[in-house]
């Protein structure tokens, strides 16, 4: 040192260099996470503007964090499908799914979770009403509960809230319980596109799955509809889409005024669709598919079915059990 108070530096050859000629370098910084989100989004100025950085994910993975060619995955449009940390929802529905037994709703221990989003929802012109009310609240979340049908054909009505640009994604098992789901969640669009593809889609092979639903939805002039075309074509209609009747709505089809059927065929659907509800015969119904005019001839493949029914469900109400049947 000397009287200045000015330090020299020692070069590795012993020669005394002057402060003038010694660069330093500055420590690097660590980036602060405001730093690291904002180069992250960088690209998409709108999701940077709107996105608070409490919101953004950062990976965990010091490696990942540290690599120069990483990008976050660009969110395209909203979407209820994707997994919750991706899509950003900002709300959820859950559907609890009852089962209607006679005139009672027994609920099961089935809920199905969907992240979804308030302004997908509550705007535009697919929006739902009884969402937007519900969103208006101020609640995180909402809970329905809803028949297995019903349930079914949730996913399919978000869809078609969330897409205004694609046509309703309907079937012969759903279409039905799109319409109701229209109606108690207020989406009037929807209603007009299932109303429209029952319309389309409705004819012979498709009457027992309408008729089910119908019932089960209480549409009154479908139902109706249904039954006819199911009795008046009973012989057209396959085995395989008459199990879809319950046994109690296949009496209705074989009571109804425009019933035509040849008999051979009758008695082989009669025993398929018994055979598909087990437990569901009863003397009652019997009487009703088995009646002389309806069933005068029992094909030889479905005598002994027919046998045991009678006296599983006869024999046991006769006065002399010993008599001769």
């Amino acid at each position: 040192s000397n009287n200045t108070g000015e330090k020299k530096v020692s070069s590795p050859g012993g020669a005394i260099s002057p402060p003038s000629a010694i660069t330093m370098t500055p420590p690097k910084q660590q980036k602060s996470l405001a730093d690291v989100s904002g180069k992250l989004f960088s690209p998409d100025r709108s999701i940077d503007e709107t996105l608070p950085v409490s919101s953004v994910h950062i990976p965990t993975s010091p490696l990942a964090a540290a690599s120069p060619g990483t990008k976050k995955k660009k969110l395209e449009r909203l979407d209820w499908r994707l997994p919750k940390e991706e899509s950003m929802s900002d709300w959820t529905i859950f559907v609890k799914v009852s089962e209607n037994v006679g005139s009672k709703d027994i609920s099961t221990d089935v809920e199905d979770t969907y992240h979804v989003h308030k302004i997908v929802l509550s705007c535009g012109a697919r929006q739902s009403d009884f969402f937007s009310q519900k969103l208006s609240d101020g609640c995180g979340f909402c809970r329905v509960e809803l028949n297995p049908s019903a349930a079914r054909a949730f996913p399919i009505m978000l869809d078609f809230i969330y897409n205004a640009a694609s046509d309703l994604n309907a079937t012969s098992e759903t279409s039905v319980a799109l319409r109701y789901l229209s109606q108690i969640f207020g989406v009037p669009e929807l209603k007009k596109k299932a109303t429209s593809f029952i319309k389309k889609d409705f004819r012979t092979s498709t009457a027992p799955c309408y008729f089910t639903e119908a019932h089960i939805f209480n549409e009154v002039k479908l139902r109706a509809a249904a039954c006819n075309l199911c009795a008046a074509s009973f012989d057209e209609i396959k085995s395989t889409d008459m199990l879809s009747l319950q046994p109690s709505l296949f009496v209705d089809v074989v009571s109804n005024p425009h019933f035509q059927a040849r008999s051979n065929d009758f008695c082989i659907k009669v025993a398929d669709v018994l055979r598909a509800n087990p437990g569901s015969a009863n003397a009652e119904l019997l009487c009703a598919v088995t009646a002389n005019e309806k069933m005068p001839i029992i094909n030889a493949s479905e005598s002994l079915f027919f046998i045991h029914l009678g006296l599983e469900h006869f024999l046991p109400m006769r006065s002399d059990p010993n008599e001769d049947l």
